[in-house]
């Protein structure tokens, strides 16, 4: 949620297009300074022009004058959280190279690289193969490892079970359980050497070895097919409890009948989920899935999804490891064109193993731009050395490699090996990935020089962090923590929440007459809704639904309707309601707890309203009129 809100703030100072203790300079007119930070006319007017479009009802004089406070208010808290040295925060600092690291991304690729793993995994989209594997582990010994996993394929080879040598050899925990089994599955779903093994095999052919993190592979490929595509659907799901009894289980299917019988009858398929499913990412959106490629849910899930055809049409229900599941189907696609499909593969490549080949071509890039020159005789000497475990041998000023003026020695070398988390005896290795590393971030310090839009959103996100560190210690914690102020500001402003023409009331709903004529009867006896619930649905627990609350006028068409009967009863869409109105009033104030959440929002905006005055007060805002009537004239001339 926090990289979210940040993401957020950044967007708002790119539409502002600030920059950080940018000097003004002497060709640029100064609008205004915050305690000595000078703002340019023309960083003010670029942000403002950046996204604005002249107003039906407001004067340009107007929106460029709110603008203004805008930016200023802006211009105070981030002065304010420098002041207060949250830039020097290692929360702050690891926080901000994170960011930083991502932003490099798009300048430490190579493009063409890029399209052609782009092509080849679309090509590969469109099939979907089903193969087994065997993974021999080499995080103990590698060479053991090799030797293992060419034991294994040799009898894979004589016409041994692949299901059974994958059950007795395989290092992957499922297999002995499932012999090895993947099921079928398409590009992008399996580490790149992987997915290359199996899509180059032939079927009914046992692939060459494969070499991954994981160790050692061999495939057995036993079917390819053209790709289902993708299908969008919405269930309803009842979750099956670990430890459940043959009567739970029992009772849970019951149920999920139930709840068929009612959308197959016409029933809101939106309400149904709210009212029943156990998916908490997904009833109150419907049911709605993301959508479904082959691979990505249990096989049971997906067989049921991709076999319907009708949209809008319902599956019957069916278990898998889960629970119970209704399927309403909503899209189904192919895998599209290119140019459809293209960005998504574009992003998935940046998290895929494909990106080593990248690196490769970059770091080529790289050495050439930067100069590299790389002293063989001194790499290969350390490396003797440390495979000789001669370390006492080895001099620490002793250059490496050169990037531009930089020397890289051994002394460097030795911290990086010190200091790693790769379990691997491989010296040449760690050379490799020392050098690697060290052309990457000597590249990546150089990246605010070379490109000024990287700098420009590098420093947007300076200033977004701090913006929400300090908003959020100043305003939005604060107003959510501070009890007792929260309940301060409800006493002084609670007449502005009234809620007029208020009717507190229950609302009974059900597609049966005779249970709503049931139900009338137990409120004459003085029943309760809980009471009436538990009576009525005692056997059938979606018999008779209810909702209760405080309506203002507005709030709910039955209640309003009701007017002041005490019981109201009407029809609409095959549905049964009585309305039942248990107490009017002209007018209420909600308690606190009820109002919490826009309570706290305006509490918010107060708090912020008296920071602003008083960082106003702290710092002096000269604004030169001169340069502002130059900026309202300039837009009006646009």
């Amino acid at each position: 949620m926090r990289k979210i809100l940040i993401y957020g703030i950044v967007i708002l100072l790119i539409s502002m297009s600030c920059s950080v203790q940018k000097p003004v300079q002497e060709t640029e007119s100064l609008l205004f300074s915050v305690g000595g930070q000078n703002v340019s006319k023309d960083e003010f007017k670029y942000a403002f022009l950046k996204n604005y479009k002249p107003s039906d009802t407001l004067s340009v004089d107007k929106e460029v004058t709110d603008y203004l406070d805008l930016y200023v208010r802006f211009k105070l808290k981030v002065k304010e959280a420098r002041e207060r040295k949250y830039h020097e925060r290692e929360k702050y600092i690891n926080e901000l190279k994170a960011y930083q690291e991502d932003l490099a991304k798009p300048y430490l690729t190579e493009n063409k690289v890029t399209d052609e793993l782009i092509q080849e995994a679309y090509d590969r989209m469109k099939t979907e193969v089903k193969a087994s594997h065997i993974l021999i582990s080499a995080k103990t010994d590698s060479v053991a490892a090799k030797k293992k996993i060419l034991e294994v394929k040799a009898l894979a080879e004589k016409g041994l079970s692949f299901d059974s040598l994958a059950s007795i050899y395989s290092s992957d925990p499922s297999a002995k359980s499932n012999g090895g089994n993947l099921g079928y599955f398409t590009s992008m779903q399996m580490v790149y050497p992987f997915e290359s093994a199996a899509y180059q095999t032939e079927v009914g052919k046992i692939s060459d070895v494969v070499t991954t993190r994981f160790g050692y592979h061999i495939l057995k490929v036993f079917d390819k097919r053209p790709s289902q595509g993708k299908v969008k659907v919405a269930h309803i799901m009842l979750r099956a409890s670990q430890g459940a009894t043959a009567e739970d289980n029992k009772k849970l299917e019951e149920k999920i009948n139930a709840i068929y019988q009612q959308a197959v009858s016409g029933d809101d398929w939106n309400q149904l989920t709210r009212d029943f499913s156990q998916d908490a990412r997904s009833k109150n959106q419907g049911g709605e899935l993301p959508w479904i490629s082959t691979g990505n849910f249990v096989a049971e899930f997906e067989d049921v999804a991709f076999a319907m055809n009708e949209v809008g049409g319902l599956s019957k229900p069916f278990r898998t490891i889960y629970g119970w599941h209704i399927i309403k189907l909503l899209e189904k696609k192919g895998v599209g064109t290119l140019e459809e499909v293209k960005p998504e593969i574009s992003n998935r490549i940046q998290r895929d193993s494909r990106s080593q080949i990248k690196n490769k071509e970059v770091l080529s890039r790289l050495k050439i731009e930067n100069a590299f020159v790389k002293l063989e005789a001194n790499v290969a000497n350390t490396l003797r050395a440390l495979n000789e475990k001669d370390t006492a041998s080895i001099a620490m000023d002793t250059i490496l490699f050169t990037l531009q003026s930089k020397a890289y020695k051994n002394a460097d070398f030795l911290s990086l090996i010190d200091n790693s988390t790769e379990k691997t005896n491989d010296n040449l290795f760690k050379y490799n990935q020392f050098e690697e590393k060290s052309i990457l971030k000597f590249e990546s310090e150089q990246l605010e020089v070379k490109y000024p839009d990287y700098a420009n959103l590098l420093n947007e996100y300076r200033d977004g962090i701090l913006l929400f560190d300090i908003m959020d210690e100043e305003i939005w914690r604060k107003a959510s923590q501070d009890s007792t102020g929260l309940k301060s500001f409800y006493e002084q402003n609670k007449v502005d929440y009234t809620k007029y023409n208020v009717k507190k009331a229950v609302v009974y709903s059900t597609k049966d007459q005779n249970v709503l004529d049931k139900v009338k009867e137990y409120i004459n006896d003085g029943g309760s809704r809980e009471d009436i619930m538990n009576t009525v649905n005692e056997n059938a627990p979606l018999l008779l639904q209810s909702v209760t609350g405080l309506f203002e006028k507005g709030e709910n068409k039955l209640v309003d309707q009701a007017g002041d009967e005490q019981l109201y009863e009407t029809t609409e869409n095959d549905k049964f309601y009585l309305v039942q109105i248990q107490d009017s009033k002209d007018q209420v104030i909600p308690k606190l707890q009820n109002i919490r959440g826009r309570l706290i929002s305006d509490y918010q905006d107060e708090l912020e309203e008296i920071w602003i005055k008083e960082l106003r007060a702290k710092y002096v805002v000269k604004t030169n009129e001169k340069t502002l009537k130059e900026v309202i004239n300039e837009v009006k001339s646009k």
